[in-house]
């Protein structure tokens, strides 16, 4: 498995992990149990996993992770648009666009992403 390809659950935690590290092992559990719903062991459980796979690192009880929130993104992003639109940004954009309204700065920054592509 590749270590930036993550289902979701991980990436509930993940997030966990990432906007708070450095954090400790107890406090992490704790926010698993108020943000996500689970149990403490649960959490431990999961951060065991994470740990054996490289994506996260417990020393001293102290949790910080091994992989960037940016990798894991970029993976799934592309992941999804080849799985669910066989690779085409414009099909996703058209299928979001036909039921969802972009703002004015949405569409700014759109259009910017764009041009700095082409650069």
């Amino acid at each position: 498995m590749d270590k930036y390809d993550i289902c979701d659950s991980d990436y509930s935690f993940m997030s966990l992990v990432w906007d708070n590290e450095p954090i400790r092992s107890t406090l992490l559990a704790n926010l698993a149990v108020e943000k996500l719903g689970w149990k403490k062991s649960t959490a431990f459980v999961y951060l065991g996993k994470l740990c054996d796979r490289g994506q996260l690192q417990n020393k001293g009880s102290i949790v910080t992770s091994l992989i960037r929130r940016e990798d894991v993104q970029n993976i799934k992003s592309k992941k999804y648009v080849n799985d669910t639109f066989h690779g085409s940004i414009s099909n996703l954009f058209s299928a979001y666009t036909s039921t969802e309204s972009l703002s004015d700065e949405e569409i700014k920054k759109l259009q910017d992403m764009i041009s700095n592509y082409h650069k």
